[in-house]
């Protein structure tokens, strides 16, 4: 059980403590919308990403999942020119759920979260702490 985390950080932060004060979440941003890191903050409350986005995948985690996905590719007689392609976008659906910006929006399944983000808005980072 996680009980505390230090943060420390020059960048401003949005804070979303959810109803029933069991999930609490801090996105920690560059810019001045803090419309958009009051929902990014809600996104993270409630889908608790692992990832923020595809660079912060470890390289381990990749490599199983192009190992397997090869296997499974070339066993079903895919074609070796159209792998490698096809190899791209299983690993994207296969972490969209663990990728923040890769992450349905919740209040609009029709967007990412990626597509939220306004120009000169950074995430930097975010933190989820939950008390069961």
């Amino acid at each position: 059980m996680q009980l505390a985390e230090m943060i420390v950080t020059d960048n401003n932060g949005h804070v979303y403590n959810h109803p029933g004060n069991n999930v609490l979440a801090i996105v920690f941003f560059e810019g001045s919308d803090s419309d958009v890191a009051k929902e990014i903050a809600l996104q993270v409350a409630a889908m608790n990403p692992t990832y923020l986005d595809f660079d912060a995948v470890p390289a381990d985690t990749i490599s199983e999942l192009e190992v397997k996905f090869r296997e499974e590719l070339k066993e079903s007689g895919k074609p070796e020119n159209m792998i490698e392609q096809i190899l791209k976008g299983k690993l994207s659906k296969a972490l969209a759920e663990d990728v923040l910006f890769e992450q349905e929006y919740i209040r609009d399944g029709s967007k990412k979260i990626k597509n939220i983000i306004p120009e000169g808005f950074t995430v930097s980072s975010y933190t989820r702490l939950s008390v069961k």
